[in-house]
């Protein structure tokens, strides 16, 4: 018999964002972040540098592959001005929100997922930090493209799996 598999998790994705905990645990509370720009969703990974050790004449003696970086890349449109202060430096005066810097040294949680699609696996990112821009075109109006550095926190965990659970009943 066949094993069956998981629903798939595409679709409308949804990225949210929390502040870690202590020890750099999966955030407990988190926001959604904006909407997610179609088809510009995407899990990068980079090889790591391959440690050889390696006698005269070309001879590997011994080997080993060190861990590469994993970078969520996207686009956010329609997000609040409250969930991009998270990820810059700003200082409002009266009605005008100033930006002093787009890098911030703060750490997040994120989730990304499909909540439609029940059943279907989620990533979970305890622990990693975010560049965020601002980009403007006529066909799409403002938006926000984003890079999600995956960093091993204190718990070891770069990232993990779940997933999406039905809704609750009312």
């Amino acid at each position: 018999m066949a094993t069956p598999l998981d629903p798939t998790a595409w679709g409308n994705a949804t990225l949210e964002v929390g502040t870690p905990g202590e020890g750099d645990v999966m955030a407990t509370t988190l926001d959604k972040v904006g909407y997610v720009l179609q088809d510009s969703l995407g899990l990068e990974q980079e090889d790591g540098t391959v440690l050889q050790l390696i006698e005269e004449g070309g001879i590997i003696h011994d080997q080993m592959q060190q861990e590469g970086i994993k970078t969520i890349v996207g686009e956010m449109i329609g997000m609040q001005d409250d969930i991009m202060q998270r990820f810059w430096t700003t200082e409002t005066d009266g009605t005008i929100t100033w930006v002093k810097s787009t890098v911030t040294s703060n750490k997040f949680s994120f989730r990304i997922s499909v909540p439609q699609n029940v059943g279907s696996k989620r990533m979970l990112i305890p622990y990693a930090s975010m560049s965020l821009g601002v980009a403007y075109s006529s066909a799409q109006g403002w938006t926000q493209p984003f890079t999600i550095t995956i960093l091993t926190g204190a718990t070891g965990n770069q990232f993990g799996w779940d997933e999406v659970p039905a809704p609750a009943e009312p």
